[in-house]
């Protein structure tokens, strides 16, 4: 009765602890996913304002002309 009672207590402890390594796991790949979208997000709109500024400056360099 001791062993069997043992044995659950072992499998319940096995089982929280895969469950929460499971869960770190996916929280790490969702901040992973979410980093990597909004870092993706980030620089194409920083590569646009850049692109944008450099249109902006070439058509000032027209307009002096």
């Amino acid at each position: 009765m001791d062993n069997n009672k043992f044995y659950a207590q072992r499998m319940i402890g096995h089982i929280i602890f895969a469950v929460a390594i499971f869960f770190i796991f996916v929280s790490f790949m969702m901040y992973a996913w979410f980093y990597m979208t909004y870092s993706h997000l980030i620089n194409t709109n920083v590569q646009q304002s850049i692109l944008f500024s450099h249109i902006v400056d070439a058509q000032l360099k027209i307009g002096r002309k």
